[in-house]
C-alpha cells in the first residue's frame, strides 16, 4: 500500500476545494458529490490516484465528480434493513440525537444518519486510510453535524454520559474481551439510549460461540463468531434492558464481494463451492441486528 505521506499529498492536491452540505446527494444508496462537474483530465489523474492509494475502499457505495466507487461491501443492503421502507426503525428515529457510529470506516453510515436529522454524530475509528477516505468527501461537504475521531472503541469510556444512540456494527467478534466493550458502551449512553449492534453470527439457538484456532473467513483478527443469542446474553450481562434479536440472515456474495477499488479477494473466496462452509470448514456467516437500552 502507498505511504500515508503520499495519501495525504494527494488527497491535499484534490482538484475543486468548494465546501457546502448541498453538494451531497444520495440516490439509491449511493453517497454522490459534484456527479454534474466535469473534470480536466489532469484532475481526472489526480482524483484516480487518490482512489488507488486509498484502496481497498471497504463501505460505499460512492461517486465523486461522476466516478463511481463500487466499495467492496454494498452498505446500503445492511443500511436498507435499519431504515429502509421496511426497515427496524423509523425515519425520525436519529432526529435530535447524539450519536455513535464505533467502527465507522469511511463514513458510509454517518454520511447516511445526516439524511435523519440528528444532532450530531462521531464516528469512532482507528485506520488512517478510513479517516482520509471519509475526508476526501467532507472536504468538499464540511457538514458539522459529523465529526471522524481517529480512536477504536478503547477511548470509548471518556466519553461518560453522551450518546442517545450507539451503532456498533461489525465489531464485537474483532474484541479480545467483548464484555467489557459492551460495558464501557453502556457508560457512554445516556439511560435509556438504544445500541444497535450489527455483527456477524454463526447459526443456533443456543447462547454459544465458535472460537476459530487461527482465522475465521481469513479474517485473523476474529476471536469468536457467536451465535446471536450469544451476543444478546452478553448484551443482559453488560447491563442493557430490552434486548431483542432483530433480524438474521445469511451474508450473502452479492453484498460482500470483489470489485476494481475493493481487496483482491473476498466472500467468494472465503467459502467453500455450495457456501455450506467457510475455506477454514466452520459454519458460514450469517449477520444478525441486536438492539438493547442502556
Amino acid at each position: 500500500m502507498p505511504t500515508l505521506e503520499k495519501i495525504r499529498e494527494n488527497n491535499n492536491n484534490c482538484g475543486l476545494n468548494v465546501a457546502d452540505p448541498a453538494n451531497l446527494t444520495i440516490t439509491n444508496g449511493i453517497i454522490s458529490i459534484f456527479d454534474g462537474n466535469v473534470l480536466m483530465p489532469d484532475e481526472q489523474q489526480i482524483l484516480e490516484e487518490i482512489l488507488q492509494v486509498l484502496k481497498p475502499w471497504r463501505k460505499g457505495p460512492y461517486s465523486i465528480f461522476g466516478r463511481y466507487i463500487d466499495a467492496e461491501w454494498q452498505s446500503n443492503l445492511k443500511w436498507n434493513r435499519l431504515f429502509g421502507e421496511s426497515g427496524i426503525f423509523s425515519d425520525d428515529f436519529l432526529q435530535n440525537k447524539i450519536v455513535a457510529d464505533i467502527g465507522c470506516s469511511n463514513g458510509y453510515y454517518m454520511f447516511r444518519m445526516l439524511e435523519h436529522n440528528p444532532k450530531c454524530v462521531v464516528g469512532f475509528e482507528p485506520q488512517e486510510q478510513a479517516f482520509f477516505s471519509f475526508q476526501l468527501f467532507q472536504r468538499y461537504i464540511q457538514d458539522t453535524r459529523i465529526a471522524f475521531e481517529l480512536l477504536g472503541v478503547e477511548y470509548i469510556p471518556h466519553f461518560k454520559d453522551v450518546f442517545d444512540v450507539v451503532f456498533c456494527m461489525g465489531i464485537i467478534y474483532h474484541r479480545r474481551n467483548p464484555l467489557k466493550m459492551l460495558q464501557e458502551i453502556r457508560g457512554a449512553m445516556q439511560a435509556g439510549g438504544t445500541l444497535i449492534l450489527e455483527s456477524l453470527v454463526i447459526e443456533g439457538s443456543e447462547s454459544i460461540a465458535l472460537f476459530p484456532t487461527e482465522r475465521y473467513c481469513q479474517m485473523k483478527n476474529v476471536y469468536f463468531m457467536p451465535t446471536a443469542e450469544c451476543i444478546k446474553s452478553m448484551m443482559l450481562r453488560a447491563g442493557f434492558r430490552n434486548v431483542e434479536i432483530k433480524q438474521i440472515n445469511k451474508l450473502s456474495t452479492n453484498e460482500q464481494r470483489k470489485t476494481d477499488l475493493g481487496p483482491g479477494q473476498s466472500l467468494s473466496d472465503w467459502l467453500n463451492s455450495d457456501e455450506t462452509k467457510t475455506i477454514e470448514g466452520y459454519a458460514p456467516p450469517f449477520q444478525a441486528i441486536i438492539t438493547g437500552l442502556a
